[in-house]
């Protein structure tokens, strides 16, 4: 499923909603498969090609509000809409709510489709260090335009310590960003840039979690299986556990437990809020030994490599919008 075909599901679920009624995006998201989806639906409302054949209007709030519309005259317009097929709108929400709501929503559920493929690599997944010793390293990250995707690596040495230079490639971007299916928007761009090496790396850095997931598989841990390469995950937010103790000075670490079970560590770059990130495994690699690795990589603020990659990934975004040419492969 791409995003063509999840916004075509979108407006076939929202002909479903009768005149006189509503529905929510968290009612169109829930019926895609994954409530995550919710503002996807919302950008799908906002570009809707076939309105007033698929009822856009008939799209509020899940606690009545009436939410943005795409018209010269907005929510007023929208307003105006619903009370002309019965729907009292009184302060910009939906008067008997409840009343009108419309839940029974039904379709292909293409989204729970794909959590059950992710779920699926779990026996799959393997967090012990196999495939030592590492001698190189590269970092991606990806960039988006309205001109698709743009992968950019950062090569780094990990016997000598040194920085390698950076490579980017330019692909479709056929999978929406929908939180917690980064995988399947991510990696197709990560394979073409890893296939266009002419040396595969030992070892893959990701900017996205890995085993500290609500599901226990993660955009990284996801990377690692399909592509089989040892793949760790550095993110900025922490989406489940509990981390044991806050680390305190600048290169401290301090597990984060799932269940029990200490499935990754909370890094301290520098001092304040935003000083924190989250390492685990993705695949291949132990958390005791993304810790380690990701920690050697620390520079400044940063972890080097994947700063670099994002970087990378926005210059070579901006040189193909200008017309200057991608960087070169190493």
């Amino acid at each position: 499923m791409d995003d063509r075909g999840l916004q075509e599901e979108t407006y076939r679920l929202l002909r479903q909603v009768p005149r006189g009624r509503v529905t929510s995006y968290g009612a169109l998201a829930e019926a895609l498969g994954a409530i995550e989806a919710s503002r996807l639906v919302g950008h799908y409302m906002a570009i809707n090609p076939y309105a007033p054949e698929v009822p856009c209007h008939r799209v509020v709030h899940s606690d009545g509000r009436l939410g943005r519309f795409s018209s010269p005259r907005g929510p007023e317009r929208k307003a105006e809409m619903l009370q002309e097929e019965g729907v009292r709108v009184e302060r910009g929400r939906i008067v008997d709510f409840d009343k009108v709501m419309f839940r029974d929503l039904w379709g292909d559920r293409p989204l729970a489709r794909l959590r059950e493929y992710q779920l699926s690599l779990l026996p799959r997944l393997r967090l012990a260090d196999g495939r030592e010793p590492y001698s190189s390293l590269v970092a991606v990250d990806v960039a988006y335009t309205d001109l698709g995707a743009f992968a950019a690596g950062a090569l780094q040495g990990l016997k000598e310590g040194r920085p390698g230079p950076t490579a980017s490639i330019h692909v479709a971007a056929p999978f929406p960003y929908i939180p917690t299916f980064l995988g399947f928007r991510e990696i197709p761009a990560i394979k073409a840039l890893l296939d266009s090496l002419v040396r595969r790396p030992d070892l893959l850095l990701v900017d996205g979690n890995g085993t500290l997931h609500p599901r226990g598989i993660g955009y990284a841990c996801q990377a690692g299986v399909e592509l089989d390469i040892p793949t760790i995950g550095v993110a900025k937010s922490l989406l489940c556990g509990e981390v044991e103790r806050p680390p305190a000075g600048v290169g401290d670490a301090s597990p984060v437990v799932v269940d029990g079970e200490v499935r990754g560590h909370a890094l301290r770059l520098s001092n304040g809020k935003r000083g924190v990130v989250y390492v685990s495994p993705g695949h291949l690699v132990s958390p005791r030994r993304a810790l380690e690795i990701t920690g050697g990589l620390v520079a400044g603020r940063t972890v080097g490599p994947l700063l670099r990659a994002h970087l990378a990934a926005r210059e070579a975004a901006a040189s193909f919008k200008s017309g200057r040419p991608v960087a070169g492969l190493p």
